[in-house]
Protein backbone atom coordinates (compact mmCIF):
# COMPACT_ATOMS: atom_id res chain seq x y z
CA UNK A 1 0.00 0.00 0.00
CA UNK A 2 3.05 2.26 0.71
CA UNK A 3 3.76 2.85 -3.42
CA UNK A 4 0.55 5.25 -2.93
CA UNK A 5 2.75 7.70 -1.00
CA UNK A 6 5.61 7.74 -3.55
CA UNK A 7 4.48 9.20 -6.74
CA UNK A 8 6.58 10.87 -9.26
CA UNK A 9 7.36 15.11 -8.62
CA UNK A 10 5.80 15.57 -12.02
CA UNK A 11 2.04 15.00 -10.61
CA UNK A 12 3.09 16.44 -7.04
CA UNK A 13 4.24 15.00 -3.87
CA UNK A 14 1.67 13.90 -1.30
CA UNK A 15 2.71 16.54 0.79
CA UNK A 16 0.95 19.05 -1.98
CA UNK A 17 -2.34 17.73 -1.26
CA UNK A 18 -2.42 16.10 2.43
CA UNK A 19 -3.55 19.08 4.44
CA UNK A 20 -4.97 17.25 7.44
CA UNK A 21 -2.65 19.71 10.22
CA UNK A 22 -5.25 22.63 8.88
CA UNK A 23 -8.03 21.53 10.30
CA UNK A 24 -6.74 22.42 13.89
CA UNK A 25 -5.43 25.83 12.33
CA UNK A 26 -9.29 26.75 10.89
CA UNK A 27 -12.00 27.89 12.03
CA UNK A 28 -14.63 25.75 13.72
CA UNK A 29 -18.25 26.25 14.37
CA UNK A 30 -19.79 24.67 17.43
CA UNK A 31 -21.22 21.48 17.62
CA UNK A 32 -25.03 21.05 16.42
CA UNK A 33 -25.87 17.95 18.46
CA UNK A 34 -29.68 18.24 17.83
CA UNK A 35 -29.18 17.87 14.54
CA UNK A 36 -26.33 15.30 15.03
CA UNK A 37 -28.99 13.13 16.97
CA UNK A 38 -31.91 13.77 14.30
CA UNK A 39 -29.41 12.21 11.84
CA UNK A 40 -28.92 8.96 14.07
CA UNK A 41 -32.63 8.99 14.55
CA UNK A 42 -33.17 8.44 11.14
CA UNK A 43 -30.32 6.19 10.68
CA UNK A 44 -31.87 3.90 12.87
CA UNK A 45 -35.08 4.31 11.75
CA UNK A 46 -33.75 3.76 8.13
CA UNK A 47 -31.77 0.12 9.74
CA UNK A 48 -34.95 -1.28 10.86
CA UNK A 49 -36.92 -0.59 8.16
CA UNK A 50 -34.67 -0.74 5.12
CA UNK A 51 -31.46 -2.20 6.37
CA UNK A 52 -30.27 -2.67 2.42
CA UNK A 53 -30.34 1.15 1.72
CA UNK A 54 -28.37 2.24 4.89
CA UNK A 55 -25.85 2.93 3.42
CA UNK A 56 -26.99 5.19 1.03
CA UNK A 57 -28.92 6.89 3.44
CA UNK A 58 -25.87 7.12 5.33
CA UNK A 59 -24.08 9.07 2.61
CA UNK A 60 -27.58 11.48 2.13
CA UNK A 61 -27.06 12.23 6.09
CA UNK A 62 -22.98 13.48 6.02
CA UNK A 63 -23.96 16.16 2.98
CA UNK A 64 -26.39 18.58 5.54
CA UNK A 65 -24.26 17.36 8.60
CA UNK A 66 -21.12 18.24 7.06
CA UNK A 67 -22.51 20.97 4.78
CA UNK A 68 -20.85 19.22 1.84
CA UNK A 69 -21.47 18.62 -1.72
CA UNK A 70 -20.80 15.35 -2.22
CA UNK A 71 -20.82 12.60 -0.06
CA UNK A 72 -20.16 8.68 -0.32
CA UNK A 73 -18.53 5.35 0.61
CA UNK A 74 -15.99 3.67 -0.50
CA UNK A 75 -14.47 -0.21 0.21
CA UNK A 76 -11.34 -2.07 -0.26
CA UNK A 77 -12.40 -5.10 -2.61
CA UNK A 78 -10.45 -7.52 -4.90
CA UNK A 79 -11.05 -7.64 -8.79
CA UNK A 80 -9.15 -10.46 -10.09
CA UNK A 81 -5.34 -10.12 -8.98
CA UNK A 82 -5.92 -6.34 -7.98
CA UNK A 83 -6.96 -4.15 -5.19
CA UNK A 84 -9.70 -2.15 -5.53
CA UNK A 85 -11.73 0.39 -3.90
CA UNK A 86 -15.48 0.78 -4.86
CA UNK A 87 -17.89 3.63 -4.67
CA UNK A 88 -20.76 1.71 -3.10
CA UNK A 89 -22.91 4.38 -3.12
CA UNK A 90 -22.60 8.41 -3.43
CA UNK A 91 -24.57 11.49 -2.87
CA UNK A 92 -24.30 14.73 -4.45
CA UNK A 93 -22.67 16.10 -7.05
CA UNK A 94 -20.52 13.15 -7.80
CA UNK A 95 -23.51 10.81 -7.89
CA UNK A 96 -22.87 9.96 -11.46
CA UNK A 97 -19.72 7.75 -10.73
CA UNK A 98 -21.50 5.60 -7.88
CA UNK A 99 -20.87 1.79 -8.36
CA UNK A 100 -17.37 2.94 -10.21
CA UNK A 101 -13.78 1.76 -9.38
CA UNK A 102 -10.31 3.35 -8.94
CA UNK A 103 -7.23 1.07 -7.93
CA UNK A 104 -5.66 1.01 -4.34
CA UNK A 105 -3.03 2.77 -5.07
CA UNK A 106 -4.14 5.77 -7.17
CA UNK A 107 -7.08 6.94 -4.69
CA UNK A 108 -6.54 8.84 -1.71
CA UNK A 109 -8.54 6.14 -0.05
CA UNK A 110 -5.53 3.93 -0.34
CA UNK A 111 -3.83 6.90 1.79
CA UNK A 112 -6.19 6.77 4.67
CA UNK A 113 -5.90 2.83 4.98
CA UNK A 114 -2.41 2.55 5.12
CA UNK A 115 -2.00 4.73 7.82
CA UNK A 116 -5.52 4.31 8.79
CA UNK A 117 -6.30 7.53 10.34
CA UNK A 118 -8.66 10.79 8.98
CA UNK A 119 -7.06 12.70 6.56
CA UNK A 120 -7.61 15.96 4.71
CA UNK A 121 -6.71 16.59 0.70
CA UNK A 122 -6.86 19.38 -0.73
CA UNK A 123 -6.91 19.24 -4.66
CA UNK A 124 -6.46 15.83 -4.25
CA UNK A 125 -5.87 15.58 -8.47
CA UNK A 126 -2.34 17.07 -7.88
CA UNK A 127 -1.16 13.29 -6.33
CA UNK A 128 -4.17 11.07 -7.53
CA UNK A 129 -4.58 11.94 -11.57
CA UNK A 130 -6.68 9.23 -11.51
CA UNK A 131 -9.09 11.47 -10.20
CA UNK A 132 -9.57 13.70 -13.52
CA UNK A 133 -11.49 10.69 -14.90
CA UNK A 134 -14.21 11.37 -12.09
CA UNK A 135 -16.29 14.77 -12.46
CA UNK A 136 -16.77 17.21 -11.00
CA UNK A 137 -13.12 18.18 -9.91
CA UNK A 138 -12.70 17.59 -6.24
CA UNK A 139 -11.27 21.33 -4.35
CA UNK A 140 -10.96 19.36 -1.11
CA UNK A 141 -11.66 15.76 0.22
CA UNK A 142 -12.13 14.58 3.89
CA UNK A 143 -11.67 10.84 4.55
CA UNK A 144 -12.42 9.07 7.57
CA UNK A 145 -11.43 5.25 7.61
CA UNK A 146 -14.00 2.25 9.08
CA UNK A 147 -13.47 -1.17 10.54
CA UNK A 148 -14.58 -4.42 10.55
CA UNK A 149 -13.25 -7.12 12.71
CA UNK A 150 -10.63 -4.39 13.93
CA UNK A 151 -9.09 -4.12 10.29
CA UNK A 152 -9.48 -0.74 7.74
CA UNK A 153 -11.83 -1.58 5.25
CA UNK A 154 -13.19 1.35 3.86
CA UNK A 155 -13.61 4.90 3.84
CA UNK A 156 -16.55 7.30 4.55
CA UNK A 157 -15.58 10.52 3.15
CA UNK A 158 -17.29 13.68 2.22
CA UNK A 159 -15.99 16.73 -1.00
CA UNK A 160 -16.03 19.96 -1.63
CA UNK A 161 -15.96 20.80 -5.63
CA UNK A 162 -16.04 24.71 -5.02
CA UNK A 163 -12.73 26.59 -4.01
CA UNK A 164 -14.38 28.31 -1.48
CA UNK A 165 -16.00 25.93 0.46
CA UNK A 166 -13.76 24.24 3.51
CA UNK A 167 -13.71 21.50 6.07
CA UNK A 168 -13.56 22.17 9.65
CA UNK A 169 -12.50 20.05 13.20
CA UNK A 170 -16.44 19.49 13.31
CA UNK A 171 -17.15 18.51 10.38
CA UNK A 172 -14.39 15.56 11.07
CA UNK A 173 -15.88 14.79 14.81
CA UNK A 174 -18.87 13.85 12.92
CA UNK A 175 -17.21 11.82 9.71
CA UNK A 176 -15.40 10.10 12.97
CA UNK A 177 -18.74 9.19 14.30
CA UNK A 178 -20.37 8.31 11.30
CA UNK A 179 -17.59 5.99 10.33
CA UNK A 180 -18.53 3.74 12.92
CA UNK A 181 -21.74 3.45 12.62
CA UNK A 182 -20.97 2.81 8.63
CA UNK A 183 -18.85 -0.29 9.53
CA UNK A 184 -22.51 -1.76 11.38
CA UNK A 185 -24.21 -0.80 8.37
CA UNK A 186 -21.48 -2.80 5.84
CA UNK A 187 -22.06 -5.39 8.17
CA UNK A 188 -25.47 -5.60 8.18
CA UNK A 189 -25.80 -5.22 4.54
CA UNK A 190 -23.78 -8.54 4.42
CA UNK A 191 -25.51 -10.46 6.78
CA UNK A 192 -28.42 -9.53 4.52
CA UNK A 193 -27.26 -10.23 1.73
CA UNK A 194 -26.32 -13.88 3.08
CA UNK A 195 -29.95 -14.33 4.44
CA UNK A 196 -31.71 -13.45 1.24
CA UNK A 197 -29.26 -15.65 -1.12
CA UNK A 198 -30.30 -18.35 1.61
CA UNK A 199 -34.14 -17.59 1.60
CA UNK A 200 -33.68 -18.22 -2.24
CA UNK A 201 -32.37 -21.32 -1.57
CA UNK A 202 -35.03 -22.51 0.71
CA UNK A 203 -36.82 -24.66 -1.79
CA UNK A 204 -33.29 -26.69 -1.94
CA UNK A 205 -31.88 -26.32 1.47
CA UNK A 206 -34.35 -25.27 4.63
CA UNK A 207 -30.86 -25.77 6.73
CA UNK A 208 -29.07 -23.40 4.75
CA UNK A 209 -31.53 -20.73 5.83
CA UNK A 210 -31.58 -21.05 9.52
CA UNK A 211 -27.81 -21.15 9.66
CA UNK A 212 -28.36 -17.58 7.25
CA UNK A 213 -30.51 -16.20 10.47
CA UNK A 214 -28.20 -17.06 12.98
CA UNK A 215 -25.72 -15.79 11.59
CA UNK A 216 -27.55 -12.36 10.98
CA UNK A 217 -28.61 -12.97 14.91
CA UNK A 218 -25.27 -13.20 15.61
CA UNK A 219 -24.35 -10.14 14.30
CA UNK A 220 -26.78 -8.18 15.91
CA UNK A 221 -26.02 -9.69 18.73
CA UNK A 222 -22.25 -8.80 18.41
CA UNK A 223 -22.88 -4.70 17.67
CA UNK A 224 -21.58 -2.63 20.69
CA UNK A 225 -21.97 0.57 19.69
CA UNK A 226 -25.95 0.59 19.77
CA UNK A 227 -28.36 -1.20 21.93
CA UNK A 228 -30.91 -3.62 20.04
CA UNK A 229 -33.34 -5.68 21.50
CA UNK A 230 -36.25 -7.11 20.71
CA UNK A 231 -39.68 -6.74 23.09
CA UNK A 232 -43.27 -8.70 22.46
CA UNK A 233 -46.03 -6.91 21.98
CA UNK A 234 -46.59 -6.08 26.15
CA UNK A 235 -42.95 -4.54 26.14
CA UNK A 236 -41.38 -8.12 27.50
CA UNK A 237 -37.33 -8.37 26.21
CA UNK A 238 -37.03 -11.35 24.13
CA UNK A 239 -33.88 -10.64 22.38
CA UNK A 240 -30.75 -9.00 24.03
CA UNK A 241 -27.41 -8.11 21.66
CA UNK A 242 -23.69 -7.14 23.07
CA UNK A 243 -25.11 -3.64 22.55
CA UNK A 244 -27.44 -3.60 24.70
CA UNK A 245 -25.96 -5.40 27.96
CA UNK A 246 -23.03 -2.73 27.66
CA UNK A 247 -25.10 -0.17 27.67
CA UNK A 248 -28.19 -1.19 30.38
CA UNK A 249 -25.87 -3.44 31.97
CA UNK A 250 -28.27 -6.65 32.38
CA UNK A 251 -27.21 -10.02 31.03
CA UNK A 252 -29.14 -11.84 28.71
CA UNK A 253 -30.23 -14.11 31.19
CA UNK A 254 -31.15 -11.42 33.68
CA UNK A 255 -33.25 -9.94 31.75
CA UNK A 256 -34.95 -11.73 28.98
CA UNK A 257 -38.66 -12.13 29.84
CA UNK A 258 -38.57 -9.05 31.80
CA UNK A 259 -40.30 -5.77 31.38
CA UNK A 260 -38.45 -3.07 29.37
CA UNK A 261 -40.40 -0.76 31.63
CA UNK A 262 -37.10 -1.14 34.11
CA UNK A 263 -35.17 1.13 31.98
CA UNK A 264 -37.60 4.32 32.26
CA UNK A 265 -37.41 6.64 35.20
CA UNK A 266 -39.82 6.54 38.27
CA UNK A 267 -41.04 9.99 36.51
CA UNK A 268 -41.59 8.81 33.35
CA UNK A 269 -43.53 6.07 34.09
CA UNK A 270 -45.79 7.95 36.35
CA UNK A 271 -46.22 10.34 33.20
CA UNK A 272 -47.41 7.32 30.96
CA UNK A 273 -44.03 7.57 28.84
CA UNK A 274 -43.57 3.60 28.33
CA UNK A 275 -47.30 2.64 27.57
CA UNK A 276 -46.90 6.26 24.67
CA UNK A 277 -44.51 4.74 22.62
CA UNK A 278 -45.17 1.35 22.59
CA UNK A 279 -48.93 2.69 21.32
CA UNK A 280 -46.95 5.38 19.04
CA UNK A 281 -44.70 2.48 17.54
CA UNK A 282 -48.17 0.63 16.99
CA UNK A 283 -50.26 3.49 15.21
CA UNK A 284 -47.38 5.04 13.25
CA UNK A 285 -45.20 2.19 13.02
CA UNK A 286 -42.50 3.59 14.92
CA UNK A 287 -41.44 5.89 18.39
CA UNK A 288 -38.34 8.23 18.04
CA UNK A 289 -37.55 9.23 21.85
CA UNK A 290 -34.89 11.41 23.39
CA UNK A 291 -34.92 10.88 27.45
CA UNK A 292 -33.19 9.76 30.01
CA UNK A 293 -33.36 6.16 31.26
CA UNK A 294 -31.70 3.75 33.81
CA UNK A 295 -29.31 0.82 33.97
CA UNK A 296 -28.94 -2.02 36.38
CA UNK A 297 -26.67 -0.27 38.93
CA UNK A 298 -29.31 2.79 39.13
CA UNK A 299 -27.34 5.44 37.08
CA UNK A 300 -29.21 7.58 34.69
CA UNK A 301 -27.98 8.05 30.92
CA UNK A 302 -29.49 9.68 28.03
CA UNK A 303 -30.70 8.04 25.31
CA UNK A 304 -31.58 8.55 21.77
CA UNK A 305 -33.27 5.32 20.23
CA UNK A 306 -36.72 4.59 17.94
CA UNK A 307 -38.33 1.76 18.71
CA UNK A 308 -40.31 -0.20 15.50
CA UNK A 309 -43.52 -2.42 15.17
CA UNK A 310 -43.87 -6.05 14.47
CA UNK A 311 -46.31 -7.19 12.49
CA UNK A 312 -46.84 -10.64 11.00
CA UNK A 313 -48.71 -11.29 7.76
CA UNK A 314 -52.05 -10.13 8.44
CA UNK A 315 -51.28 -6.76 10.02
CA UNK A 316 -51.64 -7.96 14.09
CA UNK A 317 -48.65 -7.24 16.17
CA UNK A 318 -46.08 -9.58 16.92
CA UNK A 319 -43.45 -7.23 18.90
CA UNK A 320 -41.64 -4.10 18.82
CA UNK A 321 -37.41 -3.53 17.94
CA UNK A 322 -35.69 -1.01 19.82
CA UNK A 323 -32.34 0.82 18.66
CA UNK A 324 -31.03 3.01 20.96
CA UNK A 325 -27.57 5.19 21.87
CA UNK A 326 -26.17 6.44 24.89
CA UNK A 327 -25.44 10.37 24.13
CA UNK A 328 -25.01 11.67 27.81
CA UNK A 329 -21.19 13.12 26.78
CA UNK A 330 -22.96 14.96 23.77
CA UNK A 331 -25.79 16.17 26.25
CA UNK A 332 -23.28 17.00 28.78
CA UNK A 333 -21.30 18.91 26.46
CA UNK A 334 -24.53 20.51 25.14
CA UNK A 335 -26.25 21.85 28.02
CA UNK A 336 -22.49 23.11 29.09
CA UNK A 337 -22.17 25.04 26.26
CA UNK A 338 -25.56 26.41 26.87
CA UNK A 339 -24.58 27.68 30.49
CA UNK A 340 -21.41 29.21 28.76
CA UNK A 341 -23.28 30.92 26.21
CA UNK A 342 -26.13 32.28 29.24
CA UNK A 343 -23.35 33.36 31.75
CA UNK A 344 -21.57 35.22 28.18
CA UNK A 345 -24.79 37.14 27.27
CA UNK A 346 -24.84 37.98 31.39
CA UNK A 347 -21.51 39.19 31.14
CA UNK A 348 -21.56 40.81 27.57
CA UNK A 349 -24.88 43.00 28.68
CA UNK A 350 -23.11 43.37 32.15
CA UNK A 351 -20.16 45.03 30.40
CA UNK A 352 -22.59 46.95 27.88
CA UNK A 353 -20.73 44.79 24.89
CA UNK A 354 -21.93 42.74 22.02
CA UNK A 355 -20.35 40.84 19.55
CA UNK A 356 -20.95 40.70 15.66
CA UNK A 357 -20.15 38.30 12.74
CA UNK A 358 -20.09 39.16 9.12
CA UNK A 359 -20.06 36.51 6.10
CA UNK A 360 -18.27 38.41 3.39
CA UNK A 361 -19.11 36.95 0.29
CA UNK A 362 -22.65 36.55 1.47
CA UNK A 363 -22.82 39.89 2.73
CA UNK A 364 -25.22 38.44 5.35
CA UNK A 365 -23.86 40.11 8.92
CA UNK A 366 -25.36 38.61 12.28
CA UNK A 367 -25.43 40.05 16.04
CA UNK A 368 -25.56 38.74 18.94
CA UNK A 369 -28.91 39.51 21.72
CA UNK A 370 -26.36 42.45 23.59
CA UNK A 371 -25.59 44.21 20.79
CA UNK A 372 -28.96 44.19 19.39
CA UNK A 373 -29.96 45.90 22.60
CA UNK A 374 -26.68 48.72 22.33
CA UNK A 375 -27.85 49.46 18.81
CA UNK A 376 -31.86 49.78 19.42
CA UNK A 377 -32.32 47.16 17.64
CA UNK A 378 -35.02 44.52 18.13
CA UNK A 379 -34.46 40.92 18.47
CA UNK A 380 -35.83 39.93 15.27
CA UNK A 381 -33.29 42.64 13.65
CA UNK A 382 -30.10 40.69 14.97
CA UNK A 383 -29.09 39.94 11.24
CA UNK A 384 -28.84 41.23 7.56
CA UNK A 385 -26.94 42.86 5.35
CA UNK A 386 -23.91 45.50 5.99
CA UNK A 387 -25.79 48.46 4.86
CA UNK A 388 -28.90 47.30 7.10
CA UNK A 389 -26.62 47.59 10.03
CA UNK A 390 -24.92 50.84 9.02
CA UNK A 391 -28.52 52.40 8.78
CA UNK A 392 -28.56 52.88 12.42
CA UNK A 393 -24.93 54.86 12.21
CA UNK A 394 -25.47 58.55 12.48
CA UNK A 395 -25.79 59.73 8.95
CA UNK A 396 -22.16 61.85 9.59
CA UNK A 397 -19.86 58.52 10.66
CA UNK A 398 -21.85 55.85 8.03
CA UNK A 399 -19.09 56.38 5.25
CA UNK A 400 -16.64 56.68 8.03
CA UNK A 401 -17.50 53.67 9.13
CA UNK A 402 -18.04 51.71 5.71
CA UNK A 403 -14.56 52.92 4.68
CA UNK A 404 -12.84 51.32 7.97
CA UNK A 405 -14.36 47.85 7.30
CA UNK A 406 -13.57 48.06 3.00
CA UNK A 407 -9.84 49.12 4.87
CA UNK A 408 -9.57 46.61 6.66
CA UNK A 409 -10.28 43.60 4.32
CA UNK A 410 -8.05 45.45 1.49
CA UNK A 411 -5.31 45.45 3.83
CA UNK A 412 -5.55 42.43 6.52
CA UNK A 413 -5.66 44.83 9.46
CA UNK A 414 -7.54 45.02 12.48
CA UNK A 415 -10.67 46.92 12.51
CA UNK A 416 -10.93 49.73 15.16
CA UNK A 417 -14.04 52.59 14.61
CA UNK A 418 -15.53 54.62 16.82
CA UNK A 419 -18.74 56.00 15.31
CA UNK A 420 -22.96 57.04 16.64
CA UNK A 421 -25.93 55.25 16.38
CA UNK A 422 -29.30 56.59 16.69
CA UNK A 423 -31.70 54.81 18.52
CA UNK A 424 -35.49 54.50 17.55
CA UNK A 425 -36.26 57.30 20.25
CA UNK A 426 -33.80 59.75 18.41
CA UNK A 427 -31.30 59.37 21.35
CA UNK A 428 -27.43 59.00 20.09
CA UNK A 429 -24.99 56.32 21.49
CA UNK A 430 -21.10 56.49 20.95
CA UNK A 431 -19.85 53.03 20.56
CA UNK A 432 -15.82 51.50 20.00
CA UNK A 433 -15.94 48.32 17.21
CA UNK A 434 -12.77 46.27 17.04
CA UNK A 435 -12.49 42.88 14.42
CA UNK A 436 -10.56 40.69 12.53
CA UNK A 437 -10.69 39.24 9.34
CA UNK A 438 -10.27 35.53 8.35
CA UNK A 439 -9.19 34.36 4.94
CA UNK A 440 -9.08 31.26 3.04
CA UNK A 441 -6.10 29.12 2.00
CA UNK A 442 -5.88 31.41 -0.97
CA UNK A 443 -6.00 34.65 0.68
CA UNK A 444 -9.67 35.55 0.01
CA UNK A 445 -11.42 36.65 2.98
CA UNK A 446 -14.75 34.49 4.10
CA UNK A 447 -15.61 36.61 7.21
CA UNK A 448 -14.90 39.35 9.77
CA UNK A 449 -16.13 38.96 13.69
CA UNK A 450 -15.71 41.50 16.70
CA UNK A 451 -17.29 43.11 19.48
CA UNK A 452 -18.86 46.78 19.87
CA UNK A 453 -18.14 48.25 23.10
CA UNK A 454 -20.74 51.32 24.77
CA UNK A 455 -17.96 54.34 25.41
CA UNK A 456 -21.05 57.04 25.84
CA UNK A 457 -20.33 57.81 29.40
CA UNK A 458 -16.09 58.12 28.32
CA UNK A 459 -17.32 60.18 25.45
CA UNK A 460 -19.75 62.72 27.10
CA UNK A 461 -17.34 63.11 29.96
CA UNK A 462 -14.62 63.79 27.18
CA UNK A 463 -17.08 66.49 26.11
CA UNK A 464 -17.44 68.12 29.66
CA UNK A 465 -14.16 68.08 30.40
CA UNK A 466 -13.04 69.41 26.69
CA UNK A 467 -16.45 72.06 27.11
CA UNK A 468 -15.09 73.14 30.78
CA UNK A 469 -11.55 73.80 29.50
CA UNK A 470 -12.87 76.18 26.96
CA UNK A 471 -15.00 77.96 29.72
CA UNK A 472 -11.81 78.28 31.53
CA UNK A 473 -9.32 79.32 29.10
CA UNK A 474 -12.63 81.98 27.72
CA UNK A 475 -12.80 83.03 31.95
CA UNK A 476 -9.07 83.48 32.00
CA UNK A 477 -8.78 85.52 28.90
CA UNK A 478 -11.78 87.69 30.06
CA UNK A 479 -10.04 88.63 33.20
CA UNK A 480 -6.76 89.07 31.16
CA UNK A 481 -8.65 91.90 29.09
CA UNK A 482 -10.19 93.48 31.87
CA UNK A 483 -7.06 93.52 33.34
CA UNK A 484 -5.30 95.57 30.33
CA UNK A 485 -8.00 97.52 30.73
CA UNK A 486 -8.52 98.66 33.78
CA UNK A 487 -3.99 99.43 33.59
Amino acid sequence: MKQNEHRGSEQGTLGDVLTAKDLARRPSRAPDFEAESQALGALARQMAASPETILQRLADVILPLCRAESSGVSILERDGAAEVFRWHVVSGRFADNAGGTMPLADSPCGTVISRDSALLFHAPVKHFPELAKSLPPISEALLVPFHIGGRPTGTVWALHHADDRAFDAEDLRLLTSLSRFAGAAYQIQSALGSANEAREQFRQSNEALRASEARFRHFIEAVKDYAIFVMDPAGNVSSWNEGARRTLGYTAEEILGCSSRRFFTPEDLHDGLFERELATASAEGRAIDENWLVRKDGTRFWASGVSTVLRDDGGVVTGFIKILRDLTESKQIEDSLHENERRLRVALSAARMGTWHWDIPADVQSIDESLSALVGLTPDQRSGRLDEFLAVVHAEDREHVREAFVASIDAGRELDVEFRVVWPDGSVRYLKDQGEVFYDNEGRPLYMAGACVDVTERKLAEMEKTRLLELERDARAASERASRLKD
